[in-house]
Formats: C-alpha cells, sequence, structure tokens
C-alpha cells in the first residue's frame, strides 16, 4: 500500500511536493523492504534498492531506520507480529 502524497508548506507558506511525513511512510518504506528481501534475499539488495522500490527519499529512510540491519530488523517484527496475530 503506498500512501497518498500530501502536498505541504515549505518556507514562507509556498507550496511544494514533498510528502508529509506520516507512519503511512514508515510502513512503505518496511513492506518494500520485504518485498525485496523475499524475492532477492537480504544480501543483494541496497537502501538505494529500497529508496527506489518505495517511491521516498534517502533522508526518508535514514529519519526512520538506523541503517540496512535496522531496517531488516523491523521487516523481521513486521512478519513476527503477523505470525502472533495468527496464532492468537
Amino acid at each position: 500500500m503506498v500512501p497518498a502524497v500530501l502536498r505541504s508548506r515549505g518556507p514562507r507558506g509556498v507550496a511544494g511536493n514533498r510528502p508529509v511525513e506520516t507512519t503511512g511512510d514508515r510502513a512503505c518504506i518496511v513492506d518494500a523492504t520485504a518485498g525485496l528481501m523475499f524475492e532477492h534475499g537480504v544480501q543483494n539488495i541496497s537502501i538505494d534498492d529500497v529508496r527506489t522500490a518505495s517511491g521516498v527519499s534517502g533522508s526518508q529512510i535514514a529519519h526512520y531506520f538506523d541503517g540496512k540491519r535496522d531496517l531488516t530488523r523491523q521487516v523481521i517484527a513486521r512478519h513476527v507480529d503477523a505470525i502472533v496475530t495468527v496464532d492468537d
């Protein structure tokens, strides 16, 4: 699920095309990363691949995650939570 891009106000109230940061951005990054990891393997993807697949900037990825290791852990945590939820 790719969140809708919202227009934000830049300096002095000038409208810009930068997406407003939302938790949807974080979820989109994790979902895109999971897809890449399952398709190509963890070792075979880069943060740039994640950026391209998720449609966000590298700075947004850096805002939410401390690197590829942290992002990998978040993908695993998301899937563990999904498994636990199904078992409940």
